[in-house]
């Protein structure tokens, strides 16, 4: 069984499923509110230019209701949102904890499989990032599909090829960011974690072992050891920031613009 059966098909799937789907409704009504406000907005900026006293103030009670409702719900689905995360990684944690200590498997692994690197900073940080950013992938895919059909059926009723176009528009961007960034910034993230984690197990490993270290004079080969590791740790980070400030961030920057641009190009002359 994988990560996912192991709680959400295991003993804890009735507890799992019916806090996944509270946190589905929430994420709707969330969105829906936020549809909601944007609505309100364009209603202030019409009554203001029309000078409608009336129109203005209801805009005013109406969207500052909304906004209160909205800041409870926004709350309420964080709140259920992280607490399933913790749930899940509580779960992954005592199971792991189980295998780890069970036939001796923790003395095993550091004599007899080597090639398993820190299996103690994989049980401590590694299980929390998959079910931190695993929830924060789908729960941002699927507010992003309703966010599009919530506002797609607003546009829908200014101009059918509006909707058409910035449909397209976010296909591409996602298609395009999945495929030239997903992978090689998943591998250097992966890549990263790990030299952070042999540079901090080969500082632990100092501490434990200072007195023999001063003892036989160890002292430079130490410390050309721990500046290895930190050089390592140096270079991926150098490669990260190249990917994610640089190459993502002017993609991200030029298609930013496009969603002014697009319905433009649609509906000018």
């Amino acid at each position: 069984m994988d990560l996912f059966e192991l709680y959400w098909f295991g003993a804890e799937w009735l507890k799992a499923w019916s806090l996944f789907v509270l946190i589905g409704i929430l994420l709707f009504f969330f969105t829906q509110g936020k549809v909601q406000l944007n609505a309100q907005q364009g209603e202030w900026f019409s009554a203001l230019g029309s000078q409608d006293t009336q129109r203005f103030w209801r805009a005013i009670i109406l969207g500052l209701t909304g906004i209160v409702i909205v800041g409870f719900i926004e709350v309420a689905y964080s709140y259920a949102r992280e607490t399933l995360a913790l749930q899940w990684r509580q779960w992954l944690t005592h199971h792991f904890l189980r295998k780890y200590f069970s036939n001796r498997a923790f003395y095993n692994l550091s004599y007899f499989n080597p090639d398993i690197d820190n299996p103690d900073q994989r049980i401590a940080e590694d299980i929390a990032i998959f079910c931190q950013r695993t929830f924060q992938f789908f729960l941002t895919i699927a507010d992003s599909v309703i966010v599009v059909i919530s506002f797609g059926l607003v546009l829908g009723s200014i101009s059918t090829n509006l909707v058409l176009a910035l449909a397209l528009y976010t296909f591409l961007v996602y298609f395009l960011t999945f495929v030239f960034f997903g992978g090689p910034m998943k591998t250097l993230n992966f890549e990263k974690l790990k030299r952070e984690a042999d540079f901090r197990f080969g500082l632990v490993r100092i501490r434990e072992n200072s007195e023999s270290i001063a003892f036989y004079d160890g002292i430079e080969q130490e410390d050309r050891r721990a500046r290895y590791l930190f050089q390592q740790v140096y270079d991926i980070f150098k490669r990260w920031i190249r990917w994610s400030e640089g190459y993502l961030r002017l993609f991200r920057f030029q298609f930013g613009y496009l969603p002014w641009i697009i319905p433009s190009i649609v509906l000018g002359p």
